[in-house]
């Protein structure tokens, strides 16, 4: 079992769209990947590390626009794989590990109008989560898109739900592995979160290819197999939904995520030995 202190991102507040964009252009290496369905916000993409000759693991946040705290907790990481100095000191060599092996892609925010005006939907009146299916929609497209041209071994998706529990949802190829993998990273964040509102689920949206998880774990990865999806779900409700608890589980799920997709991605797991050991 995977186990660390508890860590903890810096306190953060909502800015504006403009506010945050003006942050994203100033402190990070960016790629305008286009425009929303607004007709006027960039949705834009930041790069760390060597895109061609590492194994690429994407972050994304805040395709429902009201889930904005999740965008802060994916750029808070983010932060600390660009700079492990950033992450508390028991943390920070987990981070000169991952920044070694792997490359980084974020996109902290995909639906820039429902984040400025706090709405799950995009401008269209669309629940961008659900269209994956469809070629029409700017923002999935711009998404989509990317992921086909990184191919990227392991998509985290961040979010925030009106539930009592925080969740992990894991996506992927179809065996004893992924269930294995799921209760594991499960197992740890109850150890490192200290209580037992966790829980993890491979639902039948996982296999969804309208829905974006369910579309992104059928794409190959440079590994050549599928994309390992996971979606994290911080809890809106008390007692968990404080912007501390909601930043910490985020932040903490995404580096178990990450640490247990190494384990699985280097130990062959993927290659169908079938064992059931991480």
């Amino acid at each position: 079992m995977i186990t660390f202190p508890q860590s903890t991102p810096h306190p953060y507040k909502k800015q504006t769209y403009k506010e945050l964009e003006s942050r994203l252009l100033r402190e990070y290496d960016y790629e305008k990947l286009g425009t929303a369905s607004d007709e006027k916000s960039c949705i834009y993409g930041l790069k760390y590390g060597d895109m061609e000759n590492k194994p690429v693991i994407l972050l994304s946040a805040c395709i429902h626009g009201e889930e904005w705290e999740s965008t802060y907790w994916t750029l808070h990481f983010f932060d600390c794989v660009i700079d492990p100095e950033k992450a508390e000191p028991p943390v920070r060599h987990f981070f000169e590990t991952l920044r070694i092996r792997y490359s980084f892609y974020c996109i902290p925010v995909i639906n820039p109008f429902g984040f400025e005006h706090s709405r799950r939907l995009s401008k269209d009146e669309v629940d961008l989560n659900r269209v994956y299916h469809k070629d029409k929609y700017a923002e999935v497209e711009i998404v989509k898109k990317r992921i086909a041209e990184l191919k990227p071994v392991l998509v985290a998706d961040n979010h925030t739900a009106e539930m009592p529990k925080e969740t992990i949802g894991v996506g992927g190829l179809g065996n004893k592995n992924i269930v294995f993998l799921g209760e594991s990273i499960i197992k740890s964040m109850k150890f490192i979160r200290g209580h037992n509102q966790i829980e993890w689920y491979r639902e039948p949206v996982q296999e969804n290819v309208n829905i974006g998880r369910g579309w992104i774990s059928g794409q190959p990865s440079k590994s050549s197999h599928s994309v390992f999806s996971v979606i994290v779900e911080a809890a809106r409700e008390a007692p968990l939904g404080s912007l501390q608890s909601k930043a910490e589980f985020g932040f903490n799920a995404i580096l178990c995520t990450c640490l247990y997709a190494d384990l699985y991605f280097r130990r062959g797991i993927l290659g169908g030995t079938g064992k059931q050991v991480l």
